[in-house]
């Protein structure tokens, strides 16, 4: 089973969002992956939910996101929600995730690339980063061209993993 992580900035949505939407491909098609998210800089987005005034550990675009995703599940007869699985505080990211991972996923090219520069990752661990571009949310009143990216991102990488399980038989 592969195991991916999402990660931006402070966790605080495009991670998230990515890491949920990851579960709702791999059960519709029903295929075993794994995915989780964490963010670089955590404290950055602790203090703008805090400035906000957002006390819960999801933002309120994620929670319109993540609900929608649950009412498409509910038409499989499937009780679980991915609103209750990502309900977590934002995780900060280790240098051990990326032993831990098979793929990681950077969100955005130009804002993560110094994180990953500064936290001096062995060469033949850069091989599992995939840098993507999708722009922050936080200032997008109504963040449909981040979760329409988002989503289209992750359905590319997912349907690349779906044929490698489909050609190494473990379909």
């Amino acid at each position: 089973m592969k195991k991916i992580l999402f990660v931006c900035t402070g966790n605080y949505y495009r991670s998230r969002f990515a890491e949920c939407y990851f579960w709702f491909l791999s059960d519709m098609f029903g295929i075993k992956l794994e995915a989780d998210s964490r963010g670089f800089e955590i404290s950055l987005a602790d203090g703008l939910a805090k400035k906000l005034g957002e006390i819960h550990p999801m933002t309120k675009h994620e929670i319109r996101s993540f609900k929608y995703l649950d009412s498409e599940k509910e038409n499989w007869g499937s009780r679980e929600t991915y609103t209750s699985k990502i309900i977590k505080n934002r995780k900060q990211i280790a240098l051990s995730d990326f032993e831990s991972f098979d793929i990681v996923i950077a969100l955005n090219k130009k804002e993560h690339e110094k994180y990953i520069i500064d936290m001096s990752i062995d060469e033949s661990v850069k091989k599992k980063i995939i840098m993507w571009d999708i722009d922050d949310v936080i200032f997008d009143l109504a963040p449909t061209k981040c979760f329409n990216s988002i989503k289209i991102k992750c359905e590319e990488l997912f349907m690349k993993l779906y044929n490698e399980e489909i050609i190494n038989g473990t379909i």
